[in-house]
């Protein structure tokens, strides 16, 4: 008896089974990539990009000094995975645009090396149709430095980026790849100037009432990160640091919330710094480092 009732008992499971298979649960909708890439584009407007790239000319007016020892390895690109490569794209266009304020000339063109180098690694121009005027304008800063007008530079460079938006987010790859390296100049902007900082320069204190004020565009830009992660459905995730998952975002909101506190006194300022600076230097460390085989 037992046996006859558990037949239909094992068949209605198959059935119910085969059903749940064929309708599985509904998932969140991942928007149209030419939906993300006009969410992008309406974020990354000329003067985001133009206060980004012009940030360490603006604080060298208050004392930064060059520091090569900051820039990033230039021997990574065999070693990292594609993840990696990407966040080492920004790393090093902020070494370029460090490099250039101060016309460093070797220096700028081993980062444009470097840049292209991790570019033809991940086979990018097979997804995007790149101009090649941002390159082309730096090696030209490069090749006559004591030529160079850094506020036209600047300019100039941040028309050549801005250009390259549309065709980088025309395919999900390249889109990746904006994203991601757009992360990559940020902890760096962010692992510099915390070096500079903690180097206690006799311009530090006109420093920190620099990057007090609200016109160098610090918060804008971390909210427009925040926004174009959002709108790529990634703000939620992961890296590992030091053996531990970390949220990309978490820095990044944290600096908001910093940049927003009323408390703007020097020690407040200091704090909000060292944080910073800890927590930069950690992801940088953790990105850069080629994973284990």
């Amino acid at each position: 008896m037992k046996k006859f009732f558990l037949w239909p008992l094992s068949l209605l499971l198959l059935i119910v089974c085969a059903h749940a298979a064929d309708n599985p649960p509904a998932q969140t909708p991942v928007k149209p990539l030419e939906q993300i890439a006009a969410e992008v584009e309406r974020l990354l407007v000329k003067d985001k990009i133009h206060n980004r790239f012009d940030l360490l000319r603006r604080l060298q007016e208050q004392g930064l000094t060059w520091q090569p020892s900051l820039l990033a390895p230039n021997d990574l690109v065999n070693q990292l995975d594609e993840p990696g490569l990407r966040f080492y794209a920004g790393v090093k266009l902020v070494d370029a645009l460090y490099a250039a304020t101060f016309l460093q000339k070797q220096a700028v063109a081993e980062s444009v090396q470097t840049i292209e180098a991790i570019n033809d690694k991940l086979n990018l121009r097979s997804y995007a149709d790149l101009s090649g005027n941002f390159f082309t304008t730096l090696k030209k800063a490069a090749a006559a430095p004591e030529s160079v007008d850094i506020k036209s530079l600047i300019d100039q460079l941040a028309a050549d980026y801005l250009k390259d938006i549309p065709p980088l987010m025309a395919h999900p790859k390249s889109a990746e790849y904006l994203i991601d390296s757009l992360y990559g100049a940020t902890i760096q902007t962010g692992y510099l100037m915390g070096q500079f900082y903690r180097s206690k320069l006799p311009g530090e204190s006109q420093m920190l009432k620099a990057v007090a004020k609200p016109d160098i565009g610090i918060t804008e830009w971390m909210q427009t990160l925040v926004s174009l992660f959002e709108a790529a459905g990634r703000a939620d995730e992961t890296l590992q640091v030091e053996g531990k998952p970390v949220k990309k975002m978490a820095l990044i909101k944290e600096i908001i919330a910093r940049r927003t506190a009323g408390d703007k006194t020097p020690e407040a300022l200091r704090q909000a710094r060292d944080s910073v600076y800890a927590q930069a230097t950690a992801i940088r460390s953790a990105m850069l480092t080629p994973p284990v085989k």
